[in-house]
């Protein structure tokens, strides 16, 4: 339950141990605006650099996070329930030979995840993906996020839910996928995946008769998550946004 308070102009290398027991409850927050060269940091300071979230209900917020590494495999994974990542602003490309692979990987036990209001960009090096549900989880929300990533996988887009996760909530973000010929920015397995994707705006850069519609479906047989409301804009200039997933009879 402590609060540790981090300061401008604070820096913290992440490498494979940082906080390797961090207890639950923990809430690390950056005082003053988290987007200037001088807010407090975390970087990623090795290809391993790892924040491993295995205690409950851990906050991270208002904090700056950077690559400092060539191809960070995965920069945070939690595995415990109560996760929250708040406020922060994440550059995921610094240059080519630092960058983030994937960021954020919500695992087994990452019940009742909160990934808030965080600005989280990638425009150099290579983002196989932003944020990742590759397990079985329940009640994550993705909300109210800034993402734009330049991916190098044109499908898998920036949220790749890969496992039957229920209960999800993705609402109010903006992403835009900057690879060339992306046709994704949240990318679903076919999954008994339940929730509501809901209020987003996306943007691809692939130009197609029959664009993805910045939602990429494995198939629908197994899919339970609804769609409601979400807008996108493909590579077409002078062109404004449509329905996604594109409406099916």
């Amino acid at each position: 339950g402590d609060t540790i308070v981090c300061l401008p102009g604070h820096t913290e290398s992440v490498g494979t141990t940082l906080f390797p027991s961090m207890p639950a409850g923990t809430m690390i927050v950056g005082v003053g605006p988290s987007d200037q060269t001088t807010s407090p940091t975390f970087t990623f300071s090795g290809a391993t650099a790892n924040l491993a979230v295995a205690a409950a209900n851990c906050t991270i917020a208002n904090m700056r996070m950077l690559a400092d590494a060539d191809n960070v495999t995965e920069a945070i994974t939690v595995t415990a329930a109560g996760f929250k990542l708040i406020d922060c602003f994440v550059d995921l490309g610094v240059a080519a030979a630092q960058d983030i692979a994937s960021f954020l990987n919500f695992s087994t036990g990452a019940n009742d995840g909160l990934v808030l209001n965080n600005m989280i960009r990638g425009t150099a090096g290579v983002q196989a993906t932003v944020i990742k549900g590759g397990t079985v989880v329940d009640n994550l929300r993705i909300v109210g996020n800034r993402i734009f990533s330049s991916s190098t996988n044109a499908t898998t887009g920036c949220i790749a839910i890969t496992a039957a996760m229920t209960r999800l909530f993705i609402a109010h973000n903006y992403i835009e996928a900057l690879v060339a010929a992306s046709t994704s920015t949240i990318s679903f397995a076919d999954v008994a995946s339940t929730g509501l994707v809901t209020d987003n705006r996306f943007a691809v850069l692939a130009d197609t008769t029959v664009p993805a519609g910045g939602i990429t479906l494995a198939g629908t047989t197994n899919i339970l998550v609804r769609f409601c409301e979400n807008y996108y804009s493909d590579g077409v200039k002078g062109t404004s946004g449509l329905l996604g997933p594109t409406v099916t009879t």
